[in-house]
């Protein structure tokens, strides 16, 4: 909601893990939480090693208790998990690839984008699944960088804009509107 409604100051929580391999080599999930600042973002990560086994088994109506169990005693910046009831949405898969030159600046390249809506009653295996079209790229530096990728992107005629996988998701599924 406040993506949508262009709040500058915001913060959002997620799952995160990557898959390496064809044969269920899995990372261990971390609990992510984005936070934005105006035009900066930046990230923290806490480990989620108690799902580790039993991630993708767990039914959504049964993974809040699990992760308020798993987060307590991580002291009150992770336990900002706790001050809202959160159930899983939706799962978003993809291939990314990475790429970083000499003076920092990263490009990370997402595609065969697919979004799983989940369901209480399912698992996170489980789930509606719908293929996005587009590849999306996006380019990652540091506040002092951004004239020079200013003027990279001038000389590329590309032109920036946001883009949210999260919201295209809900949106594909009829949860939110985004365009």
């Amino acid at each position: 909601r406040d993506n949508l409604a262009g709040v500058s100051d915001r913060r959002k929580m997620r799952i995160r893990w990557y898959h390496f391999s064809d044969v269920d080599d899995f990372s261990l999930p971390a609990l992510e939480f984005k936070y934005r600042t105006g035009r900066l973002g930046h990230k923290t990560s806490v480990s989620l090693s108690g799902f580790r086994d039993t991630l993708f088994d767990t039914k959504m109506d049964e993974f809040y208790p699990q992760l308020c169990k798993e987060l307590a005693g991580l002291g009150t910046a992770q336990n900002l998990a706790l001050d809202d009831f959160y159930m899983p949405t939706l799962r978003v898969q993809y291939l990314r690839e990475y790429f970083q030159d000499p003076r920092g600046l990263r490009l990370t390249i997402d595609k065969r984008i697919q979004f799983f809506q989940a369901h209480s009653s399912s698992n996170l295996r489980d789930g509606i699944g719908a293929q996005y079209p587009l590849t999306v790229a996006e380019i990652k530096f540091s506040p002092h960088q951004k004239q020079a990728v200013v003027e990279m992107l001038r000389t590329l005629h590309l032109m920036p804009k946001r883009h949210s996988k999260y919201l295209v998701g809900l949106s594909i599924f009829e949860q939110a509107l985004y365009v």
